[in-house]
């Protein structure tokens, strides 16, 4: 049975000492001329403001004459309200089919996003990546910066500038069609609610709920299948079950499993020691990477379906000097658990379950 050694701890603390760089919270939302409409982006911005979110950044208001020619763009401030004027038609095309890019004003309409840097808004949107950031100009610093705090931000990329951004991007940013249940998805898994603290002995806590739209007796049989653990795990994780399947669930059954953990492979075994059909269950780990790890489920009914809530005690090895992998572990276990809630919703919920 593999346990954790001195020089997986090791490894633990180099991943600490490393990984210091604040976690990419960025989706590009791919517009499709013809097949999204644009303004379901500033639609979510005004839903989330209106819900109590703090919202920054900035879109992008067109305006008409009643013939229906565009008669200019302004940028607005999503925190403030206030409009900067982009662009106009050019003297050429009075006719709106073409437009002169005000450059100075573009640099004003930057300043939500800058500002953002220092207000943390809850969420930041720049519905903005044209002309003028494909050559790295305009907002494209902008947008960087915040991507590279670690704020959660939503960029509209009309998708000819996919490519592009790509590049800029390096390619690893996730990708939204822009379309208003995408962007709800999303926030949803962004904003999965997961509790850190210490308790009163020294061992650490993990609370999140999520819910979802079955009833509790659906959810609970969901993770009645052993197998349904694999499915919930991230990939990088290299979840394996070892115990032959299926495995008969119930209080007192042991399961063995195999996973990596830093890129440290180990094996896990846990055992079942509370188990109350569509109410709760509870599982202890016996052997594996943790000092100790206790694992309470609950299924509550609720209004929208089923609240399920997971609680998780545990204590790092090697005290105290385990202490040190504290930030990288919750940071992981952040990982798992919102990667987990997600693909709960996706496979027990589909697209047009989703509750907030």
């Amino acid at each position: 049975m593999r346990v954790f050694s001195c020089y997986d701890l090791l490894t633990l603390i180099t991943h600490v000492v490393v990984s210091t760089e604040p976690e990419i919270q960025a989706a590009a939302v791919v517009f499709r001329l013809g097949e999204h409409d644009r303004r379901a982006l500033a639609d979510f911005a005004r839903e989330l403001a209106d819900s109590g979110y703090r919202v920054g950044g900035m879109v992008q208001l067109a305006y008409f004459d009643d013939e229906g020619r565009r008669t200019h763009i302004d940028s607005v401030d999503l925190a403030t309200g206030d409009h900067v004027m982009i662009n106009q038609p050019s003297r050429l095309f009075p006719d709106g089919k073409e437009c002169t890019l005000d450059t100075a004003a573009l640099a004003d309409a930057g300043a939500p996003l800058r500002r953002a840097l220092n207000d943390r808004p809850d969420l930041v949107i720049a519905e903005k990546f044209g002309e003028q950031e494909r050559v790295g100009e305009g907002l494209a610093d902008d947008i960087l910066n915040v991507i590279a705090e670690g704020l959660p931000i939503l960029v509209l990329v009309p998708e000819p500038d996919l490519a592009r951004w790509r590049e800029v991007t390096g390619g690893e940013i996730a990708e939204l069609p822009c379309e208003a249940g995408a962007l709800r998805r999303w926030w949803l898994d962004r904003t999965t609610g997961i509790a850190h603290g210490t308790l009163e002995n020294g061992d650490q806590f993990l609370e999140t709920t999520t819910v979802l739209p079955q009833v509790r007796e659906d959810v609970f049989d969901f993770f009645a299948d052993v197998e349904n653990l694999q499915r919930i795990t991230p990939p990088e994780l290299a979840f394996q079950i070892l115990t032959p399947t299926p495995v008969a669930i119930g209080e007192g059954a042991i399961i063995d499993f195999r996973l990596r953990l830093f890129g440290v492979p180990f094996r896990w075994r846990t055992r079942i020691v509370q188990w109350q059909p569509a109410d709760q269950f509870i599982d202890e780990q016996i052997r594996g990477p943790y000092g100790s790890w206790r694992h309470l489920h609950t299924f509550v009914e609720c209004e929208a379906g089923t609240r399920m809530t997971d609680r998780v005690e545990y204590r790092l090895p090697f005290q105290p000097f385990g202490s040190i992998a504290l930030p990288l572990v919750r940071r992981q276990l952040d990982r798992i658990f919102r990667y987990r809630a997600s693909t709960i919703r996706q496979l027990l919920a589909g697209d047009g379950g989703l509750q907030s």
